[in-house]
């Protein structure tokens, strides 16, 4: 039973399936969803979860379309032994966007999604990056990145 607006009151609904577009991030995604109808005045009635339900549903398929997944992006960050602050530096990102990729709060697009899957496969290009910013990172920040990167660097000079 969901209250039906129109109705002023709870009434048993009608499951009908439909296919909808949605664009998320400037790509569309297609997908299929329930809709329920009021069985007494047959309207529509809205479900409070539908939209979060939606978002959740269009995440999953960007997600799924980039193979890139908020657990992928912390394994590639702690197989390189970083923070995510360190992590955010070295590829000159905010702190807080390294976090929301990896909690899934936001979805990587773009520029960074292709250099996440480059790192993925290739984790010693990370020294490129580190490279083009450690010189405007503290010193002591720019050390304890090197250290840490040490793995990295000397799997290269093999």
């Amino acid at each position: 039973m969901i209250y039906c607006e129109n109705c002023g009151e709870n009434s048993s609904v009608q499951i009908q399936e439909t296919s909808a577009s949605y664009v998320l991030r400037r790509e569309i995604f297609e997908i299929k969803e329930n809709h329920l109808f009021c069985t007494k005045c047959g309207r529509e009635v809205q479900d409070k979860d539908d939209e979060k339900k939606r978002q959740q549903r269009l995440t999953e398929l960007y997600q799924r379309r980039y193979n890139m997944f908020p657990e992928d992006i912390k394994r590639i960050r702690k197989s390189m032994r970083l923070t995510q602050s360190e992590f955010a530096d070295v590829l000159n990102m905010g702190k807080a966007t390294i976090k929301r990729y990896e909690t899934g709060g936001s979805l990587p697009d773009g520029v960074l999604l292709g250099v996440l899957r480059v790192l993925r496969k290739n984790p010693e290009l990370i020294l490129m990056f580190f490279e083009e910013t450690k010189a405007g990172l503290p010193e002591k920040e720019r050390q304890r990145i090197e250290e840490k990167l040490q793995p990295l660097m000397q799997k290269r000079l093999k």
